[in-house]
């Protein structure tokens, strides 16, 4: 999440070698990083709906088959 999309889009395209692709998405434009053609990571830009002190961010997502089951071992394992 970004203030300024464009310099952060130009930014990490020069620092990580991605590639970016813009999506609409929900009245508002999402931009998808492409590594070797696979996504890798997203950005939005903060509106004026986010508080100022709300700081840019990244939040990062995980992807698993069952979550229930991916829970109980994550407390497991404390």
């Amino acid at each position: 999440a970004t203030r300024n999309s464009k310099i952060s889009n130009e930014f990490y395209c020069a620092l990580l070698g991605w590639k970016s692709e813009i999506k609409p998405m929900d009245g508002m434009e999402y931009t998808l990083f492409m590594l070797d053609g696979k996504p890798v990571a997203g950005m939005l830009e903060m509106n004026n709906e986010w508080p100022e002190e709300v700081p840019p961010h990244w939040m990062i997502y995980f992807l698993v088959d069952n979550c229930d089951s991916t829970a109980n071992k994550a407390q497991e394992l404390g």
